[in-house]
């Protein structure tokens, strides 16, 4: 999962398409004075002054994702683009206690690439990406769903962050269930 750079600026990328503008994407920095995703942009000057405001741009993105593509198949030759920005790589070729190296290699080259990412492993795709989502939205740049304490860590996790449809979300808060643990 590619996200915006965390340089000790807050930065924000903003939807201005419609008749009130809205952020789409911050940074931490952003995100610690109180920006978030949805939230209208002039709330988000008013939360934080120096918020760097930015647009999208597809060109950037799209070379932004080439960078990234083609780093990352300088580390596995195994990968699928599973969304925009996002990458799944099959790490089945290298030994498991080699992972976190390999990652921390990557974000070497990728940071001097201009590129701040978050990378989640597990030993599914599934477990990768709900290992990415909580890396991003706890503020780490990785986050490692070990087999030996997988249930651990994802007991505690809310369900939003399982691969389910906002329905099935919406049932399970009324029957009380509000983590993967319940």
């Amino acid at each position: 999962v590619v996200r915006l750079s965390n340089r000790g600026i807050p930065v924000a990328l903003i939807d201005d398409s419609k008749r009130q503008s809205v952020v789409l994407s911050c940074n931490p920095v952003a995100a610690h004075a109180g920006v978030y995703e949805g939230i209208p942009t002039v709330q988000a000057l008013a939360r934080c002054p120096d918020l760097s405001i930015k647009q999208p741009s597809a060109a950037s993105e799209m070379a932004a994702e080439r960078t990234l593509l083609e780093l990352s198949l300088n580390w596995v030759p195994l990968i699928e683009e599973t969304e925009q920005g996002m990458l799944t790589l099959d790490l089945s070729s290298q030994p498991e206690m080699h992972w976190d190296d390999s990652a921390r290699s990557l974000f070497s080259r990728l940071d001097s690439a201009g590129l701040d990412v978050v990378v989640g492993m597990g030993e599914t795709p599934s477990l990768a990406r709900i290992a990415a989502q909580v890396a991003q939205e706890r503020g780490m740049r990785l986050w490692h769903l070990a087999p030996g304490n997988r249930l651990d860590l994802l007991e505690a996790l809310p369900v939003t962050v399982a691969e389910i449809s906002s329905g099935l979300v919406g049932k399970l808060h009324l029957w009380g269930v509000e983590s993967l643990g319940a």
